[in-house]
């Protein structure tokens, strides 16, 4: 990768990067879905995750006890707010590798706790022709979509799916994701009604 830059970022004209983030969005969207419908999951749940990489294949956050909101409104269209709580907390570790034919796989690891106690953890693994990324401004905004390989605690025997979208402003290795996560397993206050 570029020395002056912690993630390897090919030039993209607009018009193709928004085609291609709106493809990345649906694909997840699809993939979500998908892992809804095959494996039958009746626990889901999305939080924000605020991390870095400190190299490019390795990226770890942390995501305190949240409640998220999403408003509709006719005068502001969508506004998104997240309230943070103390107290339990999810942190998140992935090891991407990226190949040089442009392949690229992804491992890692959701757990769930405090600081003493985090034995609920789920598995996911993804890989493919290339990680979805694409420029917005001065940011760039990544989409990951994996499969949930299994789990420790209320997440034992867990499959389904894990998504992402993150960004992380030009020359930096801070990110801010929105993780979402669609299971068989999880906790008994998040299932599907």
């Amino acid at each position: 990768p570029p020395p002056n830059f912690k993630f390897f970022l090919p030039a993209i004209p607009f018009q193709h990067t928004m085609r291609s983030l709106a493809t990345a969005t649906v694909t997840v969207l699809l993939l979500l879905l998908a892992g809804m419908a095959l494996a039958g999951p009746d626990f889901q749940f999305t939080m924000q995750i605020v991390g870095m990489c400190p190299s490019t294949n390795y990226c770890m956050g942390k995501g305190n006890s949240q409640v998220d909101t999403t408003l509709i409104s006719a005068t502001d269209a969508v506004t998104f707010n997240v309230t943070q709580h103390i107290g339990a907390y999810a942190t998140y570790e992935e090891v991407p590798v990226y190949y040089p034919n442009g392949t690229y796989q992804c491992a890692g690891n959701v757990t769930f706790g405090i600081h003493n106690f985090r034995d609920h953890a789920l598995y996911f693994s993804t890989w493919g022709p290339s990680a979805h990324y694409f420029p917005m401004g001065d940011q760039q905004v990544f989409v990951l979509g994996a499969h949930i390989t299994g789990g420790t605690g209320q997440f034992a025997g867990a499959s389904g799916v894990l998504s992402y979208v993150a960004y992380v402003d030009n020359g930096s290795s801070d990110f801010t994701m929105l993780l979402s996560v669609a299971s068989n397993k999880g906790g008994a206050t998040s299932r599907v009604k």
